[in-house]
């Protein structure tokens, strides 16, 4: 997350060291967001305008082009272990697993 806002920011050189941090842990393996962090990493660059897009309430949300504070997994990112089901919608939201939704407060 805080990789995200570094990218949003510009910032894309700490970023890249954070989320290169994040490979290097004993679970990463095994975490269900590693694929989303590779993606991240591959695209640092073309993330930075994504990231800073607005979105509208309501709008269908691809996880690989937004910032994980506008997904579903925002807590389960750091605070999910192996186990967890990656990307999985709370039922609150009204929405199939397989899609993100910017929640409306």
């Amino acid at each position: 997350m805080i990789g995200d806002a570094l990218v949003k920011a510009g910032d894309t050189q700490t970023a890249a060291v954070l989320y290169n941090n994040a490979t290097l842990l004993d679970s990463y393996d095994s975490w269900p967001y590693a694929d989303l962090l590779e993606d991240r990493i591959a695209n640092i660059d073309v993330n930075v305008e994504r990231f800073r897009a607005a979105v509208e309430p309501g709008t269908p949300l691809d996880p690989t082009e937004t910032t994980v504070s506008n997904t579903s997994s925002v807590c389960l990112v750091c605070h999910g272990g192996p186990g967890y089901q990656a990307y999985a919608m709370p039922p609150w939201v009204g929405a199939s697993a397989d899609q993100h939704v910017v929640p409306e407060f």
